[in-house]
């Protein structure tokens, strides 16, 4: 019994005498603190927080409300975001005031300031207005600046005059003055000096009108206040045919304005088409008068060209061009082989473009419904096939031919300057086919002939 109460008392005395400083460890609290600076646009600071590695940033405390300020009438400045937004911070940290800048631009202003009339309204006319948007962003260049989003939106529609009537703005006098104001902004941004004129002195400007060729076609003498009226303008003398290809005709104005306030020249601009022949039929010989005449490797193309009002550095129209293929619109005049050799072996075959009436191809065809029948005799037949072959034997024995020009051209009907066994073979296969009850084709026993 005494060993164990030794043995208890020992194991009590042996834990009582555990160093303080363990426990102090084991139950201490990290207080570590890192500084939080938030600066403005201009790096200066606005605000410092402590805070621990553990604690969540709560950026609603920031107040940012001193940094919205009207750097002048037109401009107005404020809070955009934070230069970055860190949940927790590990170090001493400094984060920049991110800015938006709207700015409105005045580009310019109303051109009318002379009224004959206190009826209507103010005219805007001339005036425009925009708004400059620059952003700061958290991205920064090799210097650590950030780097400044800019878009630029006209709003010169939505702008608008704070009295509008003539009325009202005469209402005490000959002078008034006219504020405009952007939309939802109680500043004007343009202040500009109308008057009224009661009795006017009119002053007359001269409106020239100019052809192609900066001929004058025609003046008028207009007033500030006179709407132009360019339905009086006589256009017509403009459209004409330079060539049998080519049609030009009248298609805009230089310029269109509704009132002038000086002597003004206004050029017509043309529209030019202009037919290109590429390419001419390739078949000129036929052998029957069946069918219609081809026009395979016709190529007809027409150009474009229209003036645009806008001018290069030498004051000359930039003209803009297109070219469409038409070839498949184009058709002969007379297409029937029967109607075009009804007087004849030779005719003329005309090619007019859809909607014409004017040829853009005439060439003329022949008729050789002798080739084969060497006889003359009407028929293409065995007998033929015997004087080719006898043809080609004697060319071939003595080297020379008794055959004259048209015997050559009815023997050889594959066209290959040869009249051999070639062509005695070609024409009893014709005979084949017609005895057959076909009605043989020449173009399709010879290809080379379509």
């Amino acid at each position: 019994m005494k060993k164990k109460l030794s043995a208890l008392i020992t194991a009590v005395l042996t834990v009582s005498m555990i160093p303080l400083n363990v426990y102090a460890e084991e139950n201490s609290v990290d207080d570590t603190k890192y500084t939080l600076t938030f600066t403005d646009f201009d790096g200066n600071t606005m605000e410092t927080l402590e805070v621990s590695p553990d604690e969540k940033i709560d950026y609603s405390q920031i107040d940012t409300s001193s940094l919205h300020s009207h750097i002048d009438t037109y401009t107005e400045q404020d809070f955009y975001m934070w230069s970055s937004t860190p949940e927790y911070i590990d170090s001493d940290t400094i984060i920049n005031a991110l800015y938006k800048i709207a700015t409105i631009s005045v580009d310019s202003i109303p051109s009318t300031t002379e009224y004959y009339t206190k009826e209507g309204d103010v005219s805007l006319d001339g005036l425009s207005v925009s708004i400059i948007l620059d952003v700061q962003t958290p991205v920064t260049d090799e210097n650590g600046n950030y780097f400044v989003s800019s878009q630029t939106e006209n709003i010169t529609s939505s702008c608008y005059a704070e009295i509008s009537s003539l009325e009202k703005l005469f209402a005490d006098g000959n002078t008034a003055s006219v504020n405009v104001f952007p939309p939802g902004d109680n500043k004007p941004i343009v202040t500009y000096e109308i008057t009224f004129i009661d009795e006017p002195v009119v002053t007359k400007h001269t409106l020239t009108f100019t052809d192609f060729d900066g001929n004058i076609m025609q003046t008028m003498e207009v007033s500030p206040n006179e709407k132009i009226d360019y339905s009086q303008i006589d256009t017509s003398s403009l459209h004409t045919h330079p060539d049998i290809y080519t049609e030009q005709d009248f298609y805009m104005w230089s310029s269109t304005p509704e009132y002038i306030d000086s002597d003004t020249v206004i050029n017509a601009l043309y529209k030019k088409a202009t037919i290109s022949v590429d390419g001419v039929p390739n078949k000129t010989e036929y052998y029957t008068k069946n069918g219609n005449v081809s026009l395979d490797g016709l190529s007809v193309s027409i150009k474009t060209d229209t003036q645009t009002p806008v001018t290069d550095e030498n004051g000359n129209y930039f003209v803009s061009s297109q070219t469409e293929n038409i070839t498949s619109s184009c058709y002969a005049e007379v297409s029937s082989l029967e109607e075009l050799f009804a007087d004849g072996k030779t005719a003329v075959v005309n090619v007019l473009p859809l909607g014409d009436d004017k040829p853009v191809v005439t060439y003329e065809i022949t008729l050789f419904d002798e080739l084969g029948d060497i006889n003359n005799d009407g028929f293409v037949d065995t007998v033929d096939s015997a004087f080719v072959l006898r043809a080609y034997a004697e060319i071939s024995a003595h080297g020379n031919m008794t055959l004259d020009e048209n015997q050559v051209k009815i023997c050889d009907v594959n066209r290959d300057g040869l009249v051999d066994t070639v062509d005695a073979t070609t024409i009893l296969i014709y005979y084949a086919q017609l005895s057959a009850g076909h009605t043989p084709v020449w173009e399709e026993i010879v290809p080379a002939l379509a």
